[in-house]
C-alpha cells in the first residue's frame, strides 16, 4: 500500500496471484456386510465397530489420494538433521511449513541426539506426534503411503497450500436393506484432490547420518 494525501484518489493495488485448479468430483463407496447371526451372537456392539471401521477406511481413502498428490512435488535428498534444514530454508517464508513423515524416518529422526546426548526433536504438545522440528510440526504416516516399507520419505511444506481437497460430500454412512440375513452398511464420499501451488513444499528422500 502506499502513503496518500487526505481525499487522494486511491492507487492501484498489486493484483492478486491466482491459479485457476481444475477438478473433477469423483465418488468413492462400498458396503460392508454384517450376517444376522453375528449380530445376535456378538457380546459387544458389533454395530459400533463396523461403523467405526467403514469411517477409517473412508479416512483412509482421503489420505491415500492426498499423498498421491504430495509426491508428485520436486525431489529432494536430506542428509540428517543439517538436509532438513535446507529443505525447508529453501522454501519461502510465506508458506506454513509442516513434516509429513513415514513411520521410518520418524524413527530414525527421533533417535538423533546432539553432543551432550540430549535428543534433538523438540517436545511439542501441539503437534500431532509430540515433537517438533525447528518449530515445524511432525505428523506420521504409514510408510506404504508413501512408498515401500522402511523407506524414509517425507513432505515438507505447506501442505494446504500444495494439494487442495475439494471436498463435495463428507463421508456418509446408512443401514440399507440387503437380500442377506443381516445388515449392509454403506459408505459414500465425494471429493478430488489436486495439486495447487507446486512451490509449497518438496517430496524429501532422508538418509540418516551420525550427527
Amino acid at each position: 500500500m502506499n502513503s496518500v494525501a487526505e481525499l487522494a484518489k486511491n492507487p492501484e493495488l498489486a493484483k492478486p496471484k491466482i491459479n485457476n485448479v481444475s477438478y473433477d468430483i469423483e465418488t468413492f463407496r462400498g458396503s460392508i456386510p454384517i450376517s444376522q447371526e453375528l449380530l445376535d451372537d456378538a457380546d459387544y456392539d458389533i454395530m459400533d465397530l463396523v461403523i467405526e471401521d467403514a469411517l477409517d477406511q473412508a479416512a483412509n481413502t482421503q489420505e491415500y489420494e492426498i499423498a498421491t498428490i504430495l509426491k508428485t512435488a520436486t525431489e529432494k535428498a536430506a542428509a540428517g538433521f543439517d538436509g532438513l534444514k535446507d529443505v525447508i530454508n529453501g522454501i519461502k517464508s510465506v508458506y506454513n511449513v509442516s513434516l509429513v513423515v513415514t513411520d521410518s524416518m520418524f524413527a530414525a529422526m527421533d533417535k538423533v541426539k546432539d553432543k551432550t546426548g540430549k535428543y534433538r526433536l523438540q517436545p511439542d504438545v501441539t503437534s500431532p506426534t509430540g515433537y517438533s522440528f525447528g518449530g515445524r510440526h511432525i505428523y506420521r504416516v504409514e510408510d506404504t503411503v508413501f512408498g515401500q516399507e522402511g523407506d524414509m520419505k517425507a513432505f515438507v511444506g505447506d501442505v494446504k497450500a500444495f494439494v487442495t481437497l475439494f471436498d463435495r460430500l463428507q463421508i456418509s454412512v446408512k443401514w440399507v436393506d440387503s437380500e442377506i440375513y443381516g445388515q449392509l452398511l454403506s459408505l459414500y464420499v465425494r471429493f478430488d484432490v489436486q495439486k495447487a501451488d507446486e512451490k509449497a513444499g518438496y517430496f524429501v528422500t532422508y538418509t540418516d547420518v551420525v550427527e
